[in-house]
Parts: structure tokens; sequence; C-alpha cells
């Protein structure tokens, strides 16, 4: 409340200060009049501007919620696309992997007749479960203990085609192969590309070398089973080996293993040996990889519970 009032007896009253208190009691009520009038008017554009952004705020919302719609309808038609069409090319391809496979098959007989003439091998009978698991071995990387402790638990025999530097510098090794009742076959004595050795003496002189050195480490001759470095041959080198007493063993399945610096995971290498495998498949590891010491046990069990049994390389040559 105002009180500029300061009198309190009214024979005191001075009119003309009433009426300038009055004047300015007159100019405060408007003022404030004034000043509530306009907060009014604050408050009511307040209140517009809240209601317009809220309006917009809500419209937005939507158009997002329209948007995260259409996005998701949108993908799941092209997922269902996609799914669609990798399941259409995974049908193409397993069609053509099978009229490949058809393929193959229907030219093993004949490819393996031609090699026969040679006593040359490199599949067994397609129409028996049977394995035989080769290795070939350029050197040792501590890895072929573990494999032939392997071997002896499953009982799977295996053949170990070795050179000369390994023969030299393992021989331990070399002992033990043949004590457990393995094949060791003859990989050449340097292991050079056989196909550039046309003389027969220089191309006998790759094989006789390792066989003296076999004998001279195990004290027994060198089984007559002989396969070319990199498998790279001449229809020459097949007559010379033969004529020497020799059958050359290839293989049918093998993966790239014999990089160290690259080793397959064990994932890659079941992706590999598992799917490939095969009715008389002629197996080809490297006892160099790491990989293969450490998925042996479990690959060997795993192509047992497909079935396959597992033989030695004698069992490619049936006598007569």
């Amino acid at each position: 409340m105002f009180n500029r009032y300061p009198y309190t007896n009214f024979h005191d009253l001075n009119l003309d200060w009433m009426l300038e208190e009055m004047t300015l009691i007159a100019k405060d009520i408007k003022d404030l009049t004034d000043w509530k009038e306009a907060r009014a008017e604050r408050d009511a554009y307040y209140d517009q501007k809240i209601d317009e952004l809220t309006a917009e705020y809500e419209r937005l919302s939507a158009l997002y919620d329209d948007f995260v719609q259409e996005v998701n309808t949108q993908f799941a038609a092209l997922s269902t696309e996609i799914t669609d069409q990798v399941n259409a090319l995974e049908t193409r391809v397993t069609e053509q992997v099978n009229t490949l496979e058809a393929d193959v098959y229907a030219r093993l007989s004949a490819t393996q007749a031609q090699l026969g003439r040679f006593d040359g091998a490199y599949v067994g009978n397609t129409e028996d479960k049977v394995i035989y698991l080769t290795f070939d071995a350029g050197y040792e990387n501590g890895c072929t203990a573990q494999i032939l402790d392997v071997l002896q638990k499953q009982e799977v025999p295996a053949a170990f085609f070795l050179v000369g530097n390994y023969m030299e510098k393992n021989a331990d090794l070399v002992r033990r192969m043949v004590a457990e009742g393995h094949t060791v076959g003859n990989h050449t004595m340097h292991h050079p590309d056989m196909s550039k050795l046309s003389e027969k003496e220089a191309f006998s002189k790759e094989l006789t070398a390792l066989e003296n050195l076999f004998k001279e480490v195990t004290g027994k001759e060198l089984p007559k089973y002989y396969r070319p470095p990199q498998g790279i041959y001449s229809r020459e080198n097949l007559a010379m080996a033969k004529d020497l007493g020799y059958k050359t063993v290839f293989w049918s399945l093998a993966y790239v293993d014999w990089n160290n610096d690259s080793q397959p995971t064990r994932e890659a290498a079941f992706s590999r040996l598992l799917p490939r495998i095969h009715n008389g498949a002629v197996v080809l590891l490297h006892s160099t990889s790491a990989t293969n010491a450490e998925i042996l046990d479990e690959l060997l069990t795993k192509w047992k519970a497909l079935g396959y049994r597992f033989a030695s390389i004698d069992e490619l040559f049936p006598a007569g």
C-alpha cells in the first residue's frame, strides 16, 4: 500500500499537496496497469511461441518416425533381395561345383590309366572311402615329432617324402618314421626341377644318392616311391623313374600350407581339407606346417567320422 499522506490531523490538510499526490498516484496506477498489460502481452507472446515450437517439434518428430520406418522398410526389402540373390548364387555355384566334380571324376579313371602305364598314381580307388596320407619335408621346422605322435595315437599310416638335407640333419626322426611303420619316399637329393633333367644319368643320380643316404641312416633299403619336387615332371621323367623301379606318387588333395610366413588359420585349413576330401584321396600335407601339426589330431578324427579309413601307399599299387 502507498502511504504518502504524512498528516494525521484533518485541520493540517493541504489541498495543493493532495492534488499533487493524487496526480502521482494516478500516474503510478497507470504505469502499473501498463506494465501489467505489457506483461500479459509478453505472456501471450511466449505462450504462442511455445505452442508454435511444440507444434514444429511434433511435426519434425513425426517426420523422423516416418523416415526411420521408411529406412527400415527399405532395409528389410534390400536384405530380402540380397538374401535371395545370395541363395540363388549359392545354388548356381553348387550346381557348377557338382557338374565340375562329376567331370573330374569322369576324367580320373582315364588320367589314372595314363599314369598307370608308368607306375604312377595320384588317386586311389574312387569307389572306396580310403585316404592315403602323405607328407613332404624339405627341412625340419619342429613339427614332425608332434605329427608322428598324432599318427601313432590315431593308428594312421603315412608316407614321408624326404630330401637329402632333411635326412642328413634329422636322422633320429627318419629312423622313428621307419620304426613306427611309416613309408619313407624319395623326394630327390637336392629338390631340383626334375623336368629339366633329360639325361637319365643326372635323373638317376638324384634318386640313387638319396637311396644311399637312407641306407646309411637306417640300414634299410629305401622303398621305391618317388614324388617329383613341386609335382613338376615330364613324360620322360616318368619313364626313367619306372626304369629305376620307382612308382611315382602325385596327389589329389592339397592346400597352401607350406608358407611359414603366412600359415593358414585352423578354420581356413578345415574349410579346405574337409569339404574337398573324396574317395581314394592321396592327401599332400607339409610336415613343416605348424597349422598341420596343430589340427592333425582333430582332422583325422573328423575324416574318420565321415567314414574314411587310412591306408599305406602300398595299396595304391596292388600287385599284378
